[in-house]
């Protein structure tokens, strides 16, 4: 085997306030990662994935084990870790590359390659600061990709953007698995890990819980999950990702049913709490109901139906009203995902199960194939 990453009895633990007791957020991992293969990794939020990444990629120090690494590495967790705000995009990328050790020359061979990727080729000479957290983690992730070192750490939070752009990163990832680079990836796309990942590994609560061949650990991790929740949802403990400010986050979410029948009334309620005391203006509030495949089924937005939050008020919470909840029976997650003063403040994947029952709207022997029961008419016509 050419493992270039081996991990033994790897453990992290932090020390609680209360009885001077310590929580582990990694305990006693082990695993080898191959030259030129994709391990993808998942867990709930809180899992622990964001904490090893970062120890591999020497920013956390773990308490026990240890790493042993034949390679180098280019990590990409943090959006502050990798750009310079003050700084434009040329001299971003340059400072980049000298950081990875590539030369100028190098680096300008790619320069034309990560503007064209990042699709910033009109704001190239602009300071950074100025582009929009999704512009710049697009800058960050082809940075990255482009000045790629032997073993990449990516959090899915980089690749983001529309529909194409996102296939733009899928199939960059997948180059550089064929030129034998080594990719340990989180995120909580099944489909996504589906398709990229040579294997998967699941942390639950710091352990590892299996580590294999996609398929398996992803029906293993989907049938421990998949189950119905309460009508309210309490999110405000749950740990953040190290790439999001968490400066205003979701507090709490309310369904008004614990689950719903096909084509029901369905109300989402969200509550926000700040984590600092400062204004927050310009809140993009939205959320999607993915079935555990991964494969987003609606996609929902205050700004899809013109109402702007100007600024957040501590005595309002949010509420989405969807008439007829036109899915068929079984369990979804709900991805949510809120912006304000222009930057990403909190990003929830897999934390909230929706539950629908059994039913057929139709009221016919006839079952409906495919994933929603929409609503619709049917005429019989006369020939003119």
């Amino acid at each position: 085997m050419n493992a270039v990453l081996r991990i033994e009895n790897l453990s992290k633990k932090y020390p609680k306030t209360q009885q001077n007791e310590e929580k582990y957020a990694l305990k006693n991992i082990s695993f080898e990662a191959q030259k030129g293969e994709l391990i993808g990794i998942i867990g709930r939020n809180g899992a622990g994935k964001s904490t090893l990444l970062r120890i591999i990629a020497k920013i956390t120090k773990q308490n026990e084990g240890y790493i042993k690494l034949n390679g180098r590495i280019t990590a990409l967790l943090s959006l502050g870790a990798t750009l310079q705000k003050e700084l434009n995009a040329k001299d971003n990328i340059l400072f980049y590359g000298a950081m990875m050790g590539f030369s100028r020359q190098q680096v300008m061979a790619q320069y034309e390659k990560i503007v064209q990727f990042t699709e910033i080729s009109h704001n190239k000479h602009t300071p950074i600061k100025h582009y929009s957290t999704g512009m710049q983690m697009r800058l960050a992730f082809a940075m990255a990709v482009f000045l790629a070192n032997d073993i990449i750490l990516i959090d899915e939070i980089f690749l983001v953007g529309d529909a194409i752009y996102q296939q733009k990163g899928v199939n960059k990832l997948l180059e550089l698995i064929q030129n034998q680079k080594t990719v340990l990836f989180v995120t909580h796309q099944m489909a996504l890990i589906q398709q990229l990942s040579d294997r998967v590994l699941w942390l639950e609560e710091g352990k590892l819980m299996q580590i294999g061949e996609p398929t398996q650990v992803i029906k293993s991790y989907s049938q421990q999950h998949l189950q119905a929740q309460d009508a309210t949802v309490q999110l405000n403990n749950l740990t953040r990702s190290h790439a999001q400010k968490s400066e205003l986050i979701f507090s709490k979410i309310v369904f008004n049913k614990t689950s719903y029948q096909p084509n029901e009334e369905c109300k989402i309620s969200f509550y926000l709490e700040k984590k600092a005391d400062k204004a927050f203006q310009n809140l993009h509030l939205s959320f999607g109901i993915f079935d555990f495949n991964g494969l987003c089924i609606y996609h929902f937005s205050n700004l899809f139906v013109h109402q702007p939050i100007d600024i957040f008020d501590e005595k309002q919470y949010y509420e989405f009203q969807i008439p007829q909840i036109q899915l068929k029976s079984g369990k979804y997650t709900l991805n949510l995902h809120l912006i304000a003063n222009n930057e990403l403040q909190d990003w929830l994947q897999q934390i909230v199960v929706l539950e629908i029952q059994e039913g057929n709207i139709y009221q016919t022997i006839l079952l409906p194939k495919g994933v929603v029961q929409p609503s619709f008419f049917f005429h019989i016509k006369e020939k003119n």
